[in-house]
């Protein structure tokens, strides 16, 4: 079911970049024990920013629930609104639905474990990205999915008696691509049919 998914893919792409150009909160290996900060500049020679210690606490919270399913976990906070956003990668599965549920998986348990940790947040998004055909033939880093949560939704769920998939259905924002390939977004070039003389 797609909600809100031109909002979240925007969110997503600017978070994306944002953290391609050394703005992200915390970054883990994929590994269940807790996010480290991410302390190397960015050969842009951008400095990356450190992350808070509420970030850190978030990372810590969201990296054993993931665990081995997604890597390169960020976490971002903005104390003015409440709003986590967690970032993660995925390889692409065998196929489209089989990479769409582990998508709504990594985003499930990342989600009951925020939300059911009793840290104080208004509002979490977790982006799930991977790799992806752009239009020009190049893999690249894309948005897979995404699932947003505010916290009325989360009062609302019980997450001990959720599914991935049941859940999914019940969040505030979702996104899921529907393909990984050249043309998903934009279509694929129409060729232009020359003239015959």
């Amino acid at each position: 079911m797609l909600r809100g998914s031109a909002i979240v893919a925007c969110l997503l792409t600017t978070l994306m970049l944002a953290a391609l150009v050394g703005c992200g909160g915390t970054t883990g290996s994929g590994s269940a024990g807790g996010g480290t900060p991410s302390a190397t500049a960015p050969a842009s020679g951008t400095p990356t920013p450190t992350p808070t210690a509420f970030e850190r606490q978030l990372g810590a919270i969201v990296q054993p629930a993931i665990g081995s399913l997604a890597r390169n976990v960020s976490v971002m906070f903005v104390p003015a609104t409440g709003a986590a956003t967690v970032l993660t990668s995925i390889d692409r599965g065998a196929n489209v639905p089989a990479t769409q549920e582990l998508v709504k998986t990594v985003c499930f348990r990342a989600l009951k474990a925020l939300w059911t940790s009793g840290v104080a947040v208004n509002d979490v998004d977790v982006g799930v990205l991977g790799p992806f055909q752009d239009d020009y033939g190049n893999i690249v880093m894309s948005a897979y999915g995404s699932a947003d949560v505010t916290a009325r939704t989360a009062a609302t769920l019980k997450w001990d008696s959720l599914t991935p998939e049941a859940a999914w259905n019940a969040y505030t924002y979702v996104f899921l691509a529907p393909s990984y390939g050249a043309g998903q977004y934009w279509g694929l070039p129409t060729p232009t049919p020359y003239p015959t003389v």
